[in-house]
């Protein structure tokens, strides 16, 4: 006859309070490995000092505490394809210099990169600079070929979008 079967918990694992802690910690963490690479040259690590990690990670979290877990991890996984990309061709990190950012940015169009990839660089140096005070970055991405390069990439985005009829834009 019939067998009961054990009742198995659907939310066995951790609670989803649990779960947004744990994903905020990890993108923290990104963010104070990419400190390590940013060092000196970063305002936040020269006002608390490297000598004391929990110091510095606390003051981490509290300067990205208004932002979002998921800005965090889009503009850290784009800022660490930065500084990879950078460090593999022996190229200078931290400050940021102008040169670099538009080498980088002329990559990114050479490769035929995602047209969006340059302008999300941007947006990741730019928040860099303004939560934890990147230095070079004002300067970098104030330059007329860098805004160009990066603006051309991301037009190309709107171009290459399939035609739509008149039918599938109408209200």
């Amino acid at each position: 006859v019939g067998t009961t079967r054990p009742r198995i918990n659907a939310r066995e694992g951790l609670s989803p309070e649990e779960e947004d802690k744990r994903a905020r910690a990890l993108a923290v963490e990104k963010w104070f490995s990419l400190l390590g690479v940013m060092g000196d040259l970063c305002e936040l690590v020269r006002k608390v000092g490297k000598c004391d990690d929990e110091v510095l990670r606390q003051s981490l979290v509290d300067a990205l505490a208004p932002k979002a877990e998921a800005t965090l991890k889009a503009r850290g996984a784009v800022l660490e394809a930065y500084f990879k990309w950078a460090r593999e061709r022996g190229l200078q990190l931290a400050p940021l210099t102008e040169e670099v950012v538009y080498t980088y940015f002329a990559a990114l169009r050479d490769a035929r990169a995602p047209p969006s990839r340059a302008k999300s660089t941007m947006s990741a140096l730019a928040f860099a600079a303004f939560a934890l005070g990147l230095d070079g970055v004002k300067e970098a991405l104030a330059s007329p070929r860098v805004k160009e390069v990066s603006f051309a990439q991301f037009v190309q985005k709107r171009l290459t979008g399939s035609p739509r009829s008149k039918r599938q834009v109408q209200w």
